[in-house]
């Protein structure tokens, strides 16, 4: 987070959504790190991500003129928010929705590697574009999720939801450590270039 309050002047409006979308998520994890160990905090969660897809997935489409990627991220979208709903209506919102996390697991793990390949595609080098390194960021936390979420369905079955809070947060740990340290770099990669513009005129 501090990366991004260095870079917050050198960010364009597209990158300034993944700055608020870090800055959200971070406040979140504190939450979550205050109730660890509760069986009290899965209403965050649950409350988080349905704020979270449709902020994600408007940042996500900002960095893409594709209709039909937008199409994917909209209909994404709304799947995701019918199958949120109907967990909340069946089990409530202070059980953590495992279906809705899936949901918004392959969501973003399709939608990311899309736009990172066409950001790939463009004759700039992406290894110096800030989306670049936010986009690998995003994949490597949904799909770290995506994954930990299908192991505890499919495998452990759905009698473990009440320690899934728990164990979710700490086989991710190391998966957020690694999605801020690449957010971290897309949020600086460009700052001498823009400092230098700025300089200039």
């Amino acid at each position: 987070m501090v990366s991004g309050i260095i870079g917050k002047a050198y960010l364009n409006k597209r990158l300034l959504l993944f700055f608020i979308y870090s800055s959200i998520c971070a406040f979140t994890e504190v939450l979550l790190l205050m109730h660890v160990g509760s069986n009290d905090n899965h209403w965050i969660i649950s409350w988080f991500i349905l704020l979270e897809t449709p902020l994600l997935v408007w940042a996500l489409l900002n960095l893409t003129r594709d209709k039909v990627i937008w199409i994917f991220g909209i209909a994404g979208t709304l799947i995701f928010t019918v199958i949120w709903l109907s967990d909340a209506i069946h089990i409530g919102v202070e059980r953590l929705s495992i279906w809705g996390l899936t949901a918004q697991g392959i969501l973003f793990s399709i939608l990311s590697v899309i736009v990172l390949l066409q950001t790939m595609l463009e004759p700039t080098s992406y290894s110096v574009k800030p989306e670049f390194w936010i986009l690998i960021g995003v994949f490597v936390f949904f799909g770290t999720s995506l994954g930990t979420n299908i192991c505890y369905l499919f495998v452990t079955g759905e009698k473990t939801s009440g320690l899934l809070g728990k164990y979710l947060l700490y086989s991710l740990t190391i998966g957020n450590i690694v999605t801020y340290l690449l957010y971290s770099i897309g949020f600086l990669c460009n700052y001498p270039s823009r400092r230098q513009n700025l300089l200039l005129e």
